[in-house]
């Protein structure tokens, strides 16, 4: 975490899960830590995707994960605070993964 980029005082982590990795429980975690976001990919037959932030953090989560799977296509929802995706291209989860710090420093504050 304390190598992750920092969106204004947000620290953003930015993960694909390895196979065996539980994404949601990962999520959750990182999301209990202050000033934290954290976005976990997952591979498989379809794409996966985790947003989550702190309650310090004023981030729409859901407006987040929807600019990160527009990369890929695909689509999602949740609550402002933690939204989940799927769908898409998984070949281009890294790409949607790459653009995740770049969209919420967009969307971060708004």
């Amino acid at each position: 975490v304390s190598s992750a980029p920092l969106v204004g005082k947000a620290r953003v982590v930015v993960h694909e899960a390895l196979p065996g990795e539980d994404s949601e429980d990962m999520s959750k975690k990182l999301a209990a830590m202050p000033c934290t976001v954290a976005v976990i990919g997952m591979r498989g037959d379809k794409a996966k995707l985790l947003v989550a932030c702190s309650g310090d953090v004023k981030l729409d989560c859901r407006r987040a994960l929807k600019g990160i799977m527009a990369v890929m296509g695909g689509g999602g929802g949740g609550k402002p605070d933690y939204a989940q995706g799927g769908g898409g291209d998984p070949e281009r989860l890294t790409d949607a993964l790459g653009k995740a710090v770049e969209i919420i420093a967009q969307e971060i504050d708004r």
